[in-house]
């Protein structure tokens, strides 16, 4: 069986320009914080920290820790999220015929992302995507479930969901270094997409290979799985 775990921003979906935007008018509405200041924590940290620990790292530069609560960081959260179901979401160049070359091979298709999971499914439903995609595993970020994380969390979601054996073959598919190192503590495959870092950083964190458009991407696993 082969198992693909794919990123959704900045890998199936444009969405960093209207992120960003979101994020700094947020904590300027909120808070005062200067938006330039925190677009520059938001673009350095993105795909590398959820969307609470990148609203407490911008708040607690400014505040006293302490005065920051839970709260406080879910209110920021769910202004961001209202935000969010206003932006325009286009899918990356070459995704929808590159997800039905792999859907027709039998590929078992799933995504792990920091967006909220009902927003990730409809996101996907929008560029018409979900179709794709194994429904229950659609995973996304959860407040008040430290389960739902992307990463290790949602890793082992899918291991039990899909009884995934050692002969199974796993591929990693994203756009951060995160997503690289993380498939690499799981031994793991790792695709880097080019185009929110570095080839070198992708590489440095662990990439197998990178590709810049998802029309190469059928390609490029069938020329892996076949050295496998």
């Amino acid at each position: 069986m082969i198992i693909l775990i794919f990123d959704l921003d900045g890998t199936l979906i444009d969405t960093l320009p209207q992120y960003k935007a979101n994020f700094t008018q947020v904590l300027h509405k909120r808070y005062g914080v200067d938006k330039e200041k925190s677009a520059k924590i938001y673009t350095s940290t993105f795909g590398d920290f959820s969307l609470d620990k990148q609203f407490r790292l911008v708040l607690n530069n400014r505040y006293d820790y302490y005065k920051i609560t839970a709260k406080d960081i879910e209110i920021v959260i769910n202004d961001f999220w209202r935000l969010y179901n206003k932006i325009e979401i286009k899918a990356m160049p070459g995704a929808n015929e590159a997800l039905l070359q792999l859907h027709k091979k039998d590929y078992k298709m799933t995504l792990s992302t920091n967006v909220r999971t009902d927003l990730a499914s409809k996101s996907l439903e929008k560029v018409g995507l979900r179709k794709y995609f194994i429904k229950d595993l659609i995973l996304g970020y959860e407040f008040d479930n430290p389960k739902m994380r992307k990463g290790i969390g949602h890793y082992f979601i899918i291991r039990k969901k899909l009884d995934i054996k050692d002969s199974d073959i796993i591929i990693v598919v994203g756009d951060g270094e995160s997503d690289m190192r993380f498939a690499k503590s799981q031994n793991a495959i790792a695709l880097g997409k080019l185009g929110t870092i570095s080839k070198d950083k992708l590489m440095g964190a662990g990439a197998n290979r990178t590709f810049e458009n998802l029309s190469e991407l059928p390609d490029l696993i069938e020329n892996i799985i076949s050295k496998n």
